[in-house]
């Protein structure tokens, strides 16, 4: 389910003083947490869109606690050597986990994990944003709906791209050939650009992309967007149709952003720790850094959030056992 909008306006209004969900921490008494430098724990490469995130987050924290938050990678297994670092380190609000889209897939994806989702806690969601389907500029379609019309009269499979099994690429493109009632054959690549290089070639008909990646490309016309998976258009592509008004309404796609702490971190520090990052999401740096690489602010309070983590798993264990898909 898309983030819904009631969720954006109540964390907001709770974030700036609109709400009374969390007590000021002006006065917070001395000793409290942090004393020393947290630690965020990004589970993939730096430079990637949840680091780039950790960053911007980090470095305000930083300027209103006075403490370092240093964001370090630990890379590997799809995210799971980082988060099982989280759920190994003591629980007292000193290691944080960042995590997106894969934390929700990798539950089912893997055979086992050495953590349970019952290991963390969510402090709120960070940010979201809603994916482009995009195909190759030389393109003969002008949209979806007629490319999906010639594939279904000549009975031919359509190809689409992604980043590697699992990935929102795979599973959001698999979900869409269910509603669009097209036969599509996944072509998985070992990461997003040499995905979207073989898009540009031709060699597949269609790629589930980032906006932050797609609109630097529309100038060059190496790229054709066909839809977004936002509930309205989007400002940077007007012309552009929504999967809803493209015949699609279920089509609710987006990247998401998620602080986790460890399940027993005390309440009073969860409590600090939210309305801490909550307030950043809100601070104007942080708010422009986002919206450069495509982000909105999505802050929720932790019982939002973890609703939200409980319905995004179950719908991407049931797209996982649908593709049969596992971890490479």
């Amino acid at each position: 389910m898309t983030p819904s909008d009631a969720i954006r306006r109540r964390a907001f209004l709770a974030a700036t003083g609109g709400g009374a969900l969390l007590p000021s921490w002006s006065a917070h008494a001395q000793g409290a947490w942090p004393q020393r430098p947290v630690r965020i724990i990004v589970p993939f490469a730096a430079g990637g869109p949840v680091d780039v995130v950790a960053r911007l987050l980090g470095g305000r924290l930083r300027q209103v606690l006075g403490q370092p938050f240093v964001v370090e990678n630990r890379v590997g297994s799809g995210g799971n050597i980082g988060m099982a670092a989280v759920a190994a380190a003591p629980a007292d609000g000193y290691t944080l986990a960042m995590n997106g889209n894969s934390y929700a897939v990798n539950f089912s994806l893997y055979g086992s994990l050495p953590f349970k989702a019952a290991d963390f806690v969510p402090v709120s969601m960070l940010v979201s944003a809603p994916l482009v389907l995009v195909a190759p500029g030389s393109s003969p379609h002008r949209t979806i709906g007629e490319l999906l019309a010639q594939a279904r009269s000549q009975g031919n499979a359509l190809s689409y791209a992604s980043g590697g099994v699992g990935t929102i690429g795979h599973l959001g493109m698999h979900w869409f050939s269910e509603l669009a009632q097209v036969k599509m054959l996944h072509v998985p690549y070992k990461g997003a650009p040499a995905a979207m290089q073989d898009l540009v070639g031709g060699q597949v008909n269609l790629y589930l992309n980032t906006v932050a990646t797609t609109l630097p490309m529309l100038p060059s016309g190496r790229i054709r967007p066909l839809l977004v998976t936002s509930r309205s258009r989007l400002p940077e592509m007007p012309d552009v149709p929504t999967a809803a008004e493209a015949g699609f309404p279920d089509m609710s796609v987006e990247i998401w952003q998620v602080l986790l702490a460890a399940a027993a971190t005390p309440p009073d520090v969860l409590q600090r720790l939210h309305a801490e990052v909550t307030g950043a999401l809100q601070a104007p740096e942080v708010r422009q850094g986002l919206a450069a690489s495509g982000f909105t602010p999505f802050p929720t309070t932790p019982q939002e959030a973890t609703a939200f983590l409980q319905r995004e798993t179950e719908r991407w264990t049931r797209v996982v056992r649908q593709t049969g898909a596992r971890a490479e």
